[in-house]
């Protein structure tokens, strides 16, 4: 195994959160194999306590919850996860990064966290960094239900070579 993958799948465990699972799916290793390189470099493979994760998300009101994202501290338990709210590569994280690209690109923003989580949710198992995209179907509206697809990268430039 080459040592960037190895760098990965350690920076995957510590600074993202990931499961396993997840990190064995991302680099196509087994969770066994994951878990042994994880002991190898000295991190712990134990599952983060979601008790300081439950902490960070209890320091928004249901109120703040409501009007950042739509949903009851149940629904982005739901959606969320064990990952802690700064991590980028998780939903919420995800979620937040689209959000304001959108709005400083001045698309306008019609998503709230379970209406983009609905759109999302079949894609997520399958997401790479950097492979699938939530591109609008009409740039002339606000990006949100109804006006939003997610497709790869190689498709959004087929899209944009069509055009010209």
């Amino acid at each position: 195994m080459d040592e960037r993958t190895v760098r990965r799948i350690v920076d995957m465990r510590k600074r993202q959160r990931r499961s396993l699972r997840e990190i064995a799916e991302s680099v196509g290793l087994s969770r066994e194999r994951v878990r042994q390189v994880l002991i190898e470099r000295g991190v712990s493979p134990q599952q983060p306590s979601p008790e300081n994760n439950r902490k960070k998300r209890l320091q928004l009101t249901e109120e703040q919850l409501r009007q950042r994202y739509g949903c009851t501290s149940e629904e982005l338990d739901h959606i969320q996860g064990n990952r802690i709210m700064e991590d980028r590569a998780s939903p919420v994280g995800l979620y937040r990064t689209q959000r304001n690209r959108s709005l400083w690109l001045k698309r306008g923003w019609a998503f709230t966290l379970p209406t983009w989580w609905a759109l999302w949710k079949a894609h997520w198992p399958n997401r790479n960094r950097g492979n699938l995209v939530m591109v609008p179907l009409n740039t002339a509206q606000p990006i949100g239900p109804g006006n939003a697809q997610i497709i790869t990268r190689s498709e959004v430039m087929k899209q944009w070579h069509a055009r010209k």
